[in-house]
């Protein structure tokens, strides 16, 4: 039977399917002290300040804000001067092959690079690097070692915080920031999920299992991530990639495996992590998200002629189930999350507001359809300090509507009464012909005896609920209570959002203290959140 009647947590009116956000009509609130919820572009018309009273906590930009409000992520031309050489590949030039040679710092250069740039920072900066991307790349084989020299001129300059006291998340490439492999693949190129490989489950058991990383070629783990070898854990913290992966065939053990990595981080030692999210997303194994595939988004811009519109191709938008998914469980499992990007303005909702864009124009990407032949607007210079965003950002809103949610786990949490996966019985039927299907759903135990979910206040080692999750393709139910309060959240990602009443599943949830609560029909893709 209920434990009580209770309230159910539905997306805010805000929420719509727009360019611009809609942010500012959201509730005011404040994450607890050393969480993170950072965003790129802010809305002109609350500013910064507004925006920090929706729950956000940093901002991307390179000056302008306090320092403790500031997300970066540092570009390797920012590691000069560069006295040393090193091959990495091979290159083709005029038709023959020579190596591949890349300039890149000594040990003293790299420190003094880190000291230098950390002038502009605190230890509560939320601080990245992209030092193996774009111009003047340090090359892979040679990353690990800058970084260490160039982070220890960074911290040296800070004051030499411990990890657990400042915001360094290192790179934002996946292969330097992912101990597993994405979607719980096991072979080389992203094929072949496993949840229950021993890779997977053995990585849950203790510390040096966590820091073992798969090799993709024989399946085998004897080797810690380099991250570890190079003793950057013991100074830096590391990020977690949450957008790359996404717009493929099959993208629906993206979820978990971004769990099972955030969860590996903690049980390896590593003291923070954050979700790096993105209102665009990139595909891994297909060019499924290639920004000139599909006809682009249509933008309604003239009342005077509805059928006039600019149509403008850009990256995909990240999946609104995703970031739905990921911004909760980030800010139970781990330190929170930051949505990245590439355009970096504050937004106004007005369509009068977009401006040019050269580099899209350049690219064929940016058009002016109008069927009766009406000439193209003039539109606002590209240096404008206010526009009107070029794709979608209705998942920035989603991430922030969702704060209000950890707010009310944290009311559990902060009185002793840790997130726990949920047993629970589902009741489904696959399509509206189909017989219903009753399937128990359990929770496992770890280390400490409990279903306590691994989080970072939570090292419950063996929890591996996660990967039984996976494995069957069931929803994520975790939960809190403590006399007649409770709380539940329930994502399945393995489900559509349009399978919902008669065709929803009918959940029967078993809270820690034996109660159990019947939530109805739920339908896939979505948080679902109730509370008493």
């Amino acid at each position: 039977m209920n434990a009580a009647p209770f309230s159910d947590k539905k997306p805010s009116n805000g929420i719509s399917a727009t360019f611009h956000n809609n942010y500012d009509l959201f509730v005011n609130q404040a994450l607890p002290a050393g969480q993170i919820a950072g965003i790129v572009t802010l809305l002109a018309s609350i500013g910064w300040e507004g925006t920090k009273a929706k729950g956000l906590t940093h901002i991307y930009a390179q000056s302008g804000r306090p320092k403790d409000e500031l997300c970066w992520t540092l570009l390797a031309s920012q590691v000069n001067p560069r006295s040393l050489t090193i091959q990495f590949g091979t290159k083709w030039v005029d038709g023959v092959e020579v190596p591949n040679i890349f300039s890149i710092p000594n040990d003293t250069e790299a420190y003094n690079s880190g000291y230098s740039a950390a002038g502009s920072y605190s230890n509560k900066s939320v601080v990245t690097d992209e030092f193996s991307d774009g111009s003047q790349v340090i090359p892979p084989n040679a990353y690990y070692q800058v970084a260490k020299k160039f982070y220890e001129g960074f911290l040296a300059r800070l004051g030499n915080p411990a990890p657990i006291n400042h915001n360094i998340f290192g790179s934002y490439m996946g292969y330097q920031n992912s101990i597993t492999p994405g979607k719980f693949n096991i072979y080389l190129g992203g094929y072949g999920s496993q949840p229950l490989h021993p890779y997977f489950v053995d990585g849950l058991k203790s510390q040096a299992n966590a820091r073992r990383v798969l090799n993709t070629q024989n399946q085998t783990y004897g080797s810690d991530f380099q991250f570890f070898q190079h003793g950057l854990h013991e100074k830096i913290n590391l990020m977690t990639n949450c957008y790359v992966g996404l717009n493929e065939p099959d993208e629906s053990m993206f979820a978990y495996a971004a769990v099972n990595e955030m969860q590996r981080k903690y049980l390896a030692g590593i003291k923070k992590t954050i979700a790096y999210m993105s209102p665009w997303s990139e595909a891994v194994t297909l060019a499924t998200d290639l920004p000139w595939k599909g006809p682009g988004w249509n933008l309604k811009y003239t009342e005077e002629d509805e059928r006039d519109y600019f149509r403008i191709k850009a990256h995909h938008i990240t999946p609104i189930w995703a970031i739905s998914f990921i911004s909760v469980v980030s800010q139970i499992i781990a330190h929170g999350w930051v949505m990245w990007d590439s355009e970096r303005f504050e937004t106004s909702k007005t369509p009068e507001n977009l401006t040019e864009n050269d580099f899209l124009t350049s690219k064929g990407r940016f058009d002016w359809v109008s069927p009766e032949g009406n000439p193209r607007p003039t539109l606002p210079a590209e240096d404008s300090a206010i526009k009107y965003p070029f794709r979608p950002l209705v998942g920035v809103d989603v991430a922030i509507d969702n704060l209000t949610i950890t707010q009310i786990i944290n009311q559990f949490t902060s009185a002793g009464y840790h997130p726990q996966h949920l047993a629970y019985t589902c009741v489904s039927k696959k399509d509206a012909e189909s017989a219903a299907v009753t399937k128990t759903v359990p929770a496992y135990k770890g280390s400490d005896g409990t279903a306590h979910l691994i989080t970072k206040d939570k090292l419950n080692y063996g929890q591996n609920t996660i990967l039984h999750l996976a494995d069957k393709k069931d929803g994520f139910c975790i939960g809190a209570s403590y006399g007649e309060r409770y709380y539940i959240y329930y994502f399945n990602p393995y489900r559509s959002p349009l399978q919902h009443g008669v065709l929803g599943e009918y959940l029967s949830v078993t809270l820690p203290n034996g109660r159990v609560v019947e939530m109805g029909s739920r339908n896939g893709r979505t948080s679902h959140f109730i509370y008493a």
